[in-house]
C-alpha cells in the first residue's frame, strides 16, 4: 500500500514538472525573435507572376512580415489571409518550424490565356476561370493570346476548354499564337505557322475541330505547303472547307 502511494506521488511530481517545463519551454520560445524567414513560391519555374521579393514587400506593406519580431507577436493566419488576397496566389501556408523560423509557402495561379479586348479589356485567366489584371511586374510562360470582340463572360463561359487544350497539347501550344473572336461571337484562330486564318465557328466541339485541323496539317499542308490557302474553314461537322489565295 505504502509503494503504491509513493509510487502515485512520484507519477504526480513528474507530472507537474513535465508540465512546468513545457510552459517554461514555450514562454521561453515565444519571447524569441523571428530571425529568418522560409519563403517559398510554387510554380516558379512555369510561370512568374509573383516572386518571394513581391511577397515579402507585400507582407511589409501591410506590417506583417515577420523577421524581427517576437514569435509570439506573429499571426501566421493574418499572413496567410494577406497572401490570399493577392490575385496571383491561390494558396498561402505560413507557420513555425521546429527551429524557430517562419515558413511561407505560396502557391501560384497558372494562366492558361491573355485577354486583350477590342473594349481595352486586359486579363490573364485560369484554368477555374479566375480573372487576374496584369500589372507592371507580372510575366507569363507562353501563353496564346485571345483578341477581338469578347469580354470576361465569353472567356469564362466559351473559352476555358480551348484554352486548357492550348496549355496542356505541346501541338497546340506550339502552333497557335492568337485565338480572335469575331464581331459574330465565332472563333478563329491564327497559327505561327504558314499566313491563314483557321475559322473554327461556334465556340463548341474544340476537340472534334482540332483534331480534323491536326490531320489536315499533318497529312495535307505539311505536303502541298503552308500558305496554300488562305482560309480553314472547320465550322461544320465532318467538313473542311479551304480557301484558295
Amino acid at each position: 500500500m505504502i509503494k503504491k502511494v509513493l509510487l502515485t506521488l512520484l507519477v504526480l511530481v513528474f507530472s507537474s514538472y513535465f508540465v512546468a517545463a513545457i510552459t517554461i519551454f514555450n514562454q521561453t520560445n515565444d519571447n524569441l525573435i523571428c530571425q529568418e524567414v522560409n519563403l517559398a513560391v510554387s510554380d516558379s519555374v512555369r510561370a512568374g507572376f509573383v516572386s518571394s521579393q513581391e511577397i515579402e514587400q507585400l507582407l511589409r506593406n501591410k506590417q506583417l512580415y515577420p523577421k524581427g519580431k517576437a514569435l509570439k507577436d506573429i499571426n501566421t493566419q493574418q499572413i496567410e489571409e494577406a497572401l490570399q488576397s493577392n490575385p496571383f496566389i491561390s494558396q498561402a501556408v505560413c507557420f513555425r518550424s521546429a527551429s524557430d523560423q517562419i515558413c511561407i509557402n505560396a502557391t501560384q495561379r497558372l494562366p492558361i490565356m491573355r485577354m486583350m479586348s477590342d473594349h481595352g479589356e486586359d486579363f490573364y485567366i485560369d484554368a477555374k476561370g479566375h480573372l487576374m489584371k496584369p500589372s507592371a511586374t507580372t510575366y507569363a510562360a507562353k501563353l496564346v493570346v485571345v483578341t477581338g470582340n469578347l469580354s470576361a463572360a465569353y472567356a469564362v463561359n466559351h473559352l476555358l476548354p480551348l484554352g486548357m487544350i492550348m496549355q496542356n497539347d505541346p501541338f497546340w501550344n506550339n502552333m497557335i499564337e492568337q485565338i480572335n473572336i469575331t464581331d459574330k461571337g465565332t472563333v478563329e484562330l491564327i497559327p505561327r505557322i504558314g499566313d491563314h486564318v483557321v475559322h473554327l465557328g461556334k465556340p463548341e466541339n474544340y476537340q472534334d475541330k482540332l483534331y480534323r485541323l491536326k490531320v489536315f496539317y499533318e497529312k495535307g499542308l505539311s505536303k502541298i505547303g503552308w500558305n496554300k490557302y488562305s482560309k480553314i474553314d472547320l465550322e461544320f461537322n465532318n467538313q473542311i472547307v479551304c480557301t484558295r489565295r
